[in-house]
């Protein structure tokens, strides 16, 4: 049976660094206009020590980003509505709805 008690294991949690929660307000400064669409951004890397970004994207049909390689990053997307096409690694479309 573990001996340690609840002070001990709060003292423990008191020690480590942990993230701090952030809310972000949609406005004019966390919005830009980008090849026709619109880049909100939700969380900035340089928020959180460069380990994440996270953004939401309004785009338009055909209004696509041209064929790029991250090499040193991931990209993940929710799709909210409609419906995306992507070319990965070369291959054939793959799409997603919501």
């Amino acid at each position: 049976m573990n001996n340690t008690n609840g002070s001990e294991v709060m003292k423990q949690v008191e020690k480590q660094e942990l993230p701090t929660a952030f809310a972000r307000v949609v406005n004019v400064d966390s919005t830009l206009a980008y090849m026709g669409s619109l880049m909100t951004f939700l969380a900035k890397g340089s928020e959180t020590g460069g380990r994440f970004a996270l953004m939401e994207y309004h785009t338009k049909p055909g209004n696509e980003p041209p064929p790029h390689v991250h090499e040193r990053e991931h990209e993940l997307y929710f799709v909210l509505e409609g419906t995306i096409a992507l070319l990965l690694r070369g291959q054939d479309s793959r799409h997603w709805r919501p």
